[in-house]
């Protein structure tokens, strides 16, 4: 399966060196919505997939308790620290409503 990042990495006709060092650069901030309980959890990666089948393999303590999990939205960054500031502002109430509002039929399955 392809990746996201490849997708659009692919689109831009990026040389093969750029490409190669862009897609082990990439940084994750995602939102999981439990299919068990009302809950969503906000996290940050730089292995998306990885990261998403660790929760819901159980391996996360925080969110082992609602699985199972489905990814409903993600934003990435080529840049760590871009990303984990931007997973702690959305970890902050108010702007985790505004991104929940924003995505409201994702979070309802469509």
């Amino acid at each position: 399966m392809i990746s996201p990042a490849t997708t659009l990495f692919m689109s831009l006709n990026i040389p093969q060196d750029c490409y190669n060092y862009l897609i082990d650069h990439v940084y994750y901030v995602y939102l999981l919505k439990s299919l068990k309980k009302e809950r969503v959890y906000v996290g940050y990666s730089g292995d998306l997939r990885v990261r998403v089948e660790a929760h819901n393999l159980g391996k996360v303590r925080s969110t082992k308790y609602y699985r199972p999990w489905r990814l409903v939205y993600y934003e990435s960054y080529l840049n760590q620290h871009d990303a984990t500031k931007r997973e702690k502002q959305l970890k902050l109430h108010a702007a985790k409503e505004v991104l929940l509002k924003q995505i409201a039929t994702s979070l309802d399955g469509g």
